[in-house]
């Protein structure tokens, strides 16, 4: 299986979790650390931070760029800080959206 499937497996799995009121944190790194290391394979150097409205704490995360090998060592994704809510009748754990993209200066 690719990384790409694989780290899509674990963001379905994340959403499941927070669905039914489970802390979904780590699936979603799981499969951010997944996504890098498919950049990595496919010898990407950069990625910087996107998000889509998000929380505060992710607002301040996005535009900010890494390679690929201080992203994975650093694993600024999931922020472990966001207080967005996937299902608002379950708000005990927060859902990072925010993703890394791939398409700026190398």
């Amino acid at each position: 299986m690719d990384l790409h499937k694989k780290q899509l497996e674990h963001y379905k799995k994340a959403i499941n979790l927070s669905e039914t009121g489970r802390n979904p944190f780590g699936q979603l790194k799981l499969s951010a650390k997944l996504s890098l290391l498919d950049y990595k394979k496919w010898k990407t150097k950069k990625v910087k931070i996107i998000g889509v409205g998000g929380c505060a704490s992710c607002k301040r995360l996005v535009g900010k760029a890494y390679s690929v090998d201080e992203a994975i060592k650093k694993m600024p994704l999931p922020n472990k800080r966001c207080s967005y809510h996937l299902y608002p009748e379950n708000r005990k754990y927060g859902f990072c959206r925010c993703t890394y993209v791939t398409n700026i200066p190398q």
